[in-house]
């Protein structure tokens, strides 16, 4: 049996969300950049922390759960709105795809304790 590329996410899977993440692996179109700083903390409340080199956003985390895709959602508290499709939520691992203008980004994260 054939393990389809996107593996549903089920809510049990999203309290493996529930901690501190850091930015270990950071692509633009497949092609690895230079690391940067970023670390996502996620609350079991719904909240989220984002840091990262200039500047500390906070505001709310939703993920939409869909057999073909996972989205993440970060509203954060200035009213501004992130979107993330989850490729990979493991125990050791978060990759999060968005896309910015015409690029796409890729993010892989490790827990950071």
């Amino acid at each position: 049996l054939e393990m389809d590329a996107a593996y549903p996410i089920t809510e049990e899977d999203l309290q493996l969300l529930h901690r501190t993440w850091d930015l270990s692996v950071y692509s633009e179109d497949g092609i690895v950049q230079a690391p940067r700083v970023k670390t996502l903390r996620f609350g079991p409340d719904g909240r989220y922390e984002m840091i990262t080199e200039n500047e500390t956003s906070r505001g709310n985390w939703t993920a939409r759960l869909f057999a073909i895709e996972s989205t993440l959602i970060l509203d954060d508290d200035s009213g501004e709105t992130l979107t993330f499709t989850i490729v990979d939520l493991e125990e050791a691992l978060l990759n999060l795809r968005s896309w910015r203008e015409n690029v796409q980004i890729e993010e892989q994260f490790s827990p950071a304790d």
